[in-house]
């Protein structure tokens, strides 16, 4: 899921930039930060895994806002973390597994076949 966040200044920098001041941009950042601390997340952002999107990368421009959001940024952003760090334990679980069923069954034959015929340990890197 995207986010996307329309600029009104678009095609306007000349005459807008006059209204751009650092109190503007505060209270413009206090209000996506409320829009965004004030909300549900949804399936697909819980398993977001990505440094700047999904639930991490909320945690993160939130913290950035921490200065002048306030404790509520801070709140939401850790627990956003410990959303990313459940979804870590799970996806290191989800690999062990992966792993296990690359090993084993069909996947594990075709892998041993792949390495016998090419006589090449990395080729069983093609296989998931």
């Amino acid at each position: 899921m995207g986010r996307y966040i329309r600029n009104p200044y678009v095609g306007k920098e000349a005459t807008s930039s006059e209204e751009v001041t650092e109190k503007w941009l505060e209270q413009a950042v206090k209000i996506i930060a409320d829009q965004i601390i004030n909300r549900e997340f949804d399936d697909e952002e819980l398993q977001d895994v990505g440094p700047y999107t999904g639930l991490s990368g909320v945690a993160f421009a939130l913290n950035k806002a921490a200065p002048i959001v306030g404790s509520k940024a801070t709140s939401t952003a850790e627990k956003c973390w410990q959303y990313c760090e459940r979804a870590s334990r799970i996806c290191t679980l989800e690999s062990f597994q992966q792993r296990i069923r690359r090993d084993s069954g069909y996947a594990g034959i075709g892998a041993r076949s792949a390495v016998g015929q090419t006589g090449d340990p990395s080729s069983i890197r093609c296989l998931p």
